[in-house]
């Protein structure tokens, strides 16, 4: 079985990235889900038995950082990233192959900076054993980890859009 990928191009390494992209997305939805729950049982201790999970706040926002690096993955694979569409002459210009290529190589190297940066705080916070200023201490490795794989994961979907635009041009 051969896989076609969004715009009919098959390839070990679209193959590869539509593996990822699937399966960063299925994380996402767990962290999702995780955090309704977790949000769900703060909402009804504080209101009800006037108490608190005293970690609630801190771990929905690390889920959240998580699912937005991972959703990344799937957004970049399926080229559906924020964009602008150009009308008129300016059309062609946009969607010239030349151009699209550009743009994939721009993305790429945004995202390697970003991985580069994330990763070198990552290393800080291993080095120094960081913790959380909240009542949990977290061990802030933990949650910048997922950060650091959502942006691997965005490079890896970025260079297959990068391989995908050089092979049309």
């Amino acid at each position: 079985m051969q896989l076609t990928m969004p715009n009919g191009v098959p390839g070990a390494l679209d193959r590869w990235a539509h593996r990822f992209a699937r399966g960063s997305s299925a994380i996402a939805a767990l962290l999702l889900l995780g955090m309704w729950a977790l949000i769900s049982v703060e909402v009804v201790l504080r209101y009800l038995l006037h108490s608190s999970t005293l970690v609630a706040d801190e771990y929905a926002g690390y889920m959240f950082a998580a699912l937005v690096f991972l959703g990344l993955n799937q957004a970049i694979h399926q080229e559906k990233l924020i964009g602008i569409d150009v009308s008129g002459r300016w059309a062609k210009v946009v969607s010239h192959p030349l151009v699209r290529f550009l743009r994939n190589l721009l993305m790429l190297g945004l995202n390697l900076a970003l991985l580069y940066a994330m990763t070198l705080t990552l290393m800080a916070s291993m080095r120094f054993h960081s913790r959380s200023i909240h009542f949990s201490k977290t061990v802030l490795a933990y949650p910048q980890s997922l950060v650091v794989l959502g942006l691997a994961l965005a490079c890896f979907a970025s260079l297959a859009l990068l391989v995908r635009a050089r092979s049309r041009h």
